[in-house]
């Protein structure tokens, strides 16, 4: 029997496997996004604040879908918002920033066409 076959050597002593000469590279994509989002989940808006960064762009995102807002509108309650808070806040002022934010931590949306879309 040769010695590697079970994994103990003639003199009885336990051998690791042999290690793979090729070792595979590691996709770290996504532990890079899990590492933005969770940096982006527990970041505060500003010091002392209780809310965190990715609540408040939910609170917000939830708010513009519900009242059935446009960017624009978006875009200045966004710009209010910031004005009445305190300097070196981290809350995003527009729109624009905050998808490029979430496409950072893929939370992004996807539409899809139908058909009756098109007609």
């Amino acid at each position: 029997m040769f010695p590697y076959e079970s994994g103990v050597c003639a003199q009885g002593q336990y051998m690791p496997d042999p290690v793979q000469l090729f070792p595979r590279a590691v996709n770290t994509a996504g532990i890079e996004k899990y590492n933005k989002l969770l940096a982006f989940q527990q970041t505060p808006v500003y010091p002392s604040c209780q809310k965190t960064v990715l609540e408040s762009v939910m609170d917000v995102m939830r708010i513009k879908v519900e009242t059935k807002s446009t960017v624009k509108a978006v875009d200045e309650y966004l710009q209010y918002t910031a004005s009445m808070l305190p300097n070196g806040h981290r809350l995003p002022t527009t729109h624009r920033k905050i998808q490029k934010r979430m496409t950072l931590v893929a939370l992004t949306h996807v539409r899809y066409v139908t058909l009756t879309d098109i007609s």
